[in-house]
């Protein structure tokens, strides 16, 4: 009896040895993984943040370099010699400075910082040119002067798209490693919790708060996703929305639960399912990563309520545990378009603005020097207006300008250019229309718009017409002068007709 009780004893001390050591490895392992989420997560939430940081950068030198930035004000200050364009390229030159300084300590990698060093030679190569410009060129000719300061920023542009493609593969590097180690770690938890069951009752109070505060580390990496910029969608192998950020959800309106029961392809257009099927099942043949864009038309994505929204689409293919897996990163471009819808059009007839206009006029003048084409420029102005809208009111007068608006969209070419330049004038751009052919364009306009229903009152349209050619070229000052000057003739015979600047200048 005695040696058995000496043998239950021993054999209880032995079982409670085994319980101490058993749960001092479940507490060490415990903890362990516990460190190692949390080192996990600080590691992602530094490169991360690092990476976001430097997508944002790039778009802000992008956005302040481009239209509306430095090369914006530069070229206004070269065609108007306007001491106020020169102030604000400045302006533009040390904001862009301070954000490429930024890059240059966000980045390491040698190949990527040299791509900053062009991007700073550049800019500052165009602020020289700006100083040039400024101080010896106000005096010379607008072509001249552009000549001068001409810069070549074809490097700079591809080392800013360099940069900017860097970023996506890094993030998708961070998801993919951040979810396989996340993955490991939670499968290893729940099988070591399984397989010592009995002694998690003995340390009930210890793994509760290790799980809660593992879980706590978890919330906090889903965080890290959650405040991405760009809607991120996680797909598997037949297109099936595995998981999707805040973002995405407010993109396409859609809850992260529903995301769960849909296919990407629910997402576009139900005529273009089919072909975007095909399409991702090439894609997701082989691991790669690409930003889909399309020149001949706009990336639409689909909403709940089935509202198409326009959107920039950036995807990663990858495998994770033999499993294929897509990434897609989704930009709403919706703000951007009306930020530039706001600073292109006429808020009322929707038709390009006067800014606008001058732009796009300058650049039909540099396309027909180099092609030595023509481009002719219409001035048309709404005869009698102002009586009708005097006598009407303002609601009415602008309903007719709306009404205008849409007859010129609808009688004119789809690759003519209409704007609003003030009132009840409009500007017509008319690229490779020779000096006659434009002056029967303008005519047949004018033909047109008298059989139309908004032509049958008392209203009409009088047209100055001139024409840029090789052997008339004109400025863009010059140009709008004959123009209106053509305008004024046709006024003074008694409106409702066109006239040609070249039929007011005595032949030699």
């Amino acid at each position: 009896m005695y040696n058995q009780f000496r043998r239950s004893q021993r054999s209880y001390l032995f079982i409670v040895l085994i319980a101490i050591f058993a749960n001092f490895l479940l507490a060490t392992y415990i903890y362990h993984k516990t460190q190692s989420l949390k080192t996990l997560r600080d590691q992602i939430n530094d490169q991360y943040v690092t990476q976001i940081t430097i997508s944002q950068t790039i778009s802000t030198i992008e956005r302040e370099l481009g239209y509306g930035g430095f090369i914006h004000h530069f070229k206004n200050f070269v065609i108007r010699r306007d001491s106020q364009y020169f102030e604000r390229a400045r302006d533009k030159y040390l904001l862009l400075k301070s954000n490429i300084y930024l890059l240059e300590t966000l980045i390491s990698d040698p190949i990527l910082r040299a791509n900053v060093d062009v991007l700073n030679a550049t800019l500052e190569e165009y602020y020289q040119k700006l100083l040039m410009a400024q101080q010896t060129g106000l005096e010379k000719p607008v072509a001249e002067l552009d000549n001068m300061v001409l810069v070549n920023d074809s490097r700079a542009l591809k080392a800013l798209t360099d940069i900017q493609e860097s970023v996506l593969p890094k993030v998708d590097k961070i998801l993919t490693s951040s979810k396989g180690k996340l993955d490991q770690i939670n499968a290893y938890m729940w099988l070591f919790n399984l397989l010592l069951f009995p002694l998690i009752i003995l340390t009930t109070w210890f793994i509760l708060r290790a799980i809660k505060h593992s879980n706590y580390l978890l919330q906090e990496l889903g965080e890290i996703f959650d405040v991405s910029p760009d809607g991120i969608l996680y797909i598997d192998e037949g297109g099936h929305i595995l998981a999707a950020n805040k973002m995405a959800c407010q993109i396409f309106e859609y809850n992260i639960e529903e995301f769960k029961h849909l296919r990407v392809e629910d997402l576009i257009d139900p005529n273009l399912k089919h072909k975007h099927l095909q399409y991702r099942h090439d894609f997701q043949a082989k691991q790669q990563s690409r930003l889909m864009t399309d020149k001949r038309q706009k990336i639409l994505g689909l909403t709940k309520s089935g509202k198409h929204v326009e959107v920039q689409i950036a995807i990663s293919s990858t495998i994770i545990d033999d499993k294929q897996r897509t990434v897609c990163v989704v930009r709403d471009m919706s703000e951007k378009n009306a930020l530039q819808q706001v600073a292109e059009v006429d808020y009322l007839t929707h038709l390009f603005n006067r800014r606008n206009i001058d732009q796009l006029l300058f650049k039909e003048l540099a396309r027909s020097e180099r092609n030595q084409t023509p481009v002719s420029l219409m001035l048309i102005d709404l005869d009698n207006f102002k009586q009708i809208n005097d006598e009407r009111g303002h609601a009415q007068g602008d309903e007719i300008l709306i009404q205008v608006a849409n007859f010129l969209r609808e009688n004119t070419r789809s690759y003519d250019s209409i704007g609003r330049w003030g009132g009840d004038e409009f500007v017509l751009i008319s690229p490779e229309l020779h000096q006659q052919d434009a002056l029967n364009y303008a005519e047949r306009l004018i033909e047109s718009f008298r059989a139309s229903p908004i032509g049958q009152g008392a209203l009409s349209l009088s047209i100055g017409v001139a024409t840029h050619t090789p052997d008339t070229p004109y400025d863009l000052n010059t140009f709008f002068e004959h123009a209106d000057q053509a305008l004024y003739a046709s006024k003074g015979r008694g409106k409702d007709c066109a006239t040609h600047i070249k039929d007011l200048q005595p032949t030699k």
